[in-house]
């Protein structure tokens, strides 16, 4: 019994780093989207601005919603009663 529940364990630490590496790059990927969005929405072309924008508010939306997710990922789990 507690070799499997040893095995659990390293299963889920596993995933647990897997995870966190995904949301790192992922994250980081973003950042300089963003920057290269809002620098395009320099342009003079309305449409090409409307686009960078639209471009660079996904972005920044999806880095926020990455991070909340690590900082869940992060938090220890409630002990049990």
């Amino acid at each position: 019994m507690a070799r499997r529940q040893r095995a659990e364990a390293a299963r889920t630490a596993a995933d647990f780093h897997e995870r966190a590496a995904l949301l790192t790059v992922g994250t980081a990927g973003a950042v300089p989207t963003v920057a290269t969005g809002l620098a395009d929405s320099t342009t003079p072309s309305r449409e090409q601005r409307r686009v960078a924008l639209v471009h660079a508010g996904a972005n920044t939306s999806y880095a926020r919603q990455a991070l909340r997710a690590a900082q869940r990922e992060a938090a220890p789990e409630p002990a049990l009663p």
